[in-house]
């Protein structure tokens, strides 16, 4: 994992590309395995009574899926890595999710000729450290896509915070990530 600095910046001018997704499949085993652990947080979110399943009873179809997906994405980026996959039921404890990496995950398709500026990596609005996260998208099975990467501490762009749920975030375009894999020795 590189080092994070606070004091980098970003290239917001617009000439920058998208990153080029690094391509990961994992198996259906895989795949079956992170579902179920995804399928374990949602409930032991329910149980517990985590204020953001009680503010918003629509949001439990969304959790769901965001808690499923999420494991899937965080497989695949251990597959990636080739490092053993150590998942947490309980809310986050600012270690990462693997190997020192926020991952953050969703279904993605693009369907034909339709062009699409990609998936967004969101950020909760609550976060305050640099720590780096990663944007995983796949079909929610075995195939998967590594966006890119950013420190947490450079996605707080004004024209980037929005609401979901009234929960502020972050929503990073996917043309400003990083590409991945980082550089050795580069500073996020």
């Amino acid at each position: 994992m590189p080092d994070v600095d606070d004091r980098d910046v970003l290239d917001l001018s617009g000439d920058t590309a998208a990153p080029r997704p690094v391509p990961v499949t994992i198996s259906a085993t895989a795949a079956y395995t992170a579902a179920q652990l995804g399928v374990a947080r949602y409930y032991r979110m329910r149980l517990e009574g985590r204020s953001e399943l009680m503010r918003a009873p629509r949001r439990f179809d969304r959790c769901w899926y965001d808690q499923i997906v999420g494991a899937l994405a965080e497989m695949a980026l251990a597959v990636h890595l080739g490092v053993r996959w150590c998942p947490t039921l309980g809310p986050d404890d600012g270690t990462g999710d693997v190997a020192g990496w926020q991952v953050k995950g969703v279904v993605w398709h693009l369907f034909g000729s339709i062009v699409a500026t990609g998936p967004h990596l969101i950020i909760p609005g609550h976060e305050t450290t640099p720590r780096p996260y990663v944007l995983v998208y796949g079909n929610g099975f075995t195939d998967w896509q590594i966006a890119g990467w950013l420190p947490a501490a450079l996605a707080r762009v004004d024209d980037w915070q929005a609401y979901e749920q009234s929960r502020k975030a972050w929503w990073v375009p996917m043309r400003v990530l990083r590409q991945w894999p980082p550089e050795l020795g580069a500073t996020a």
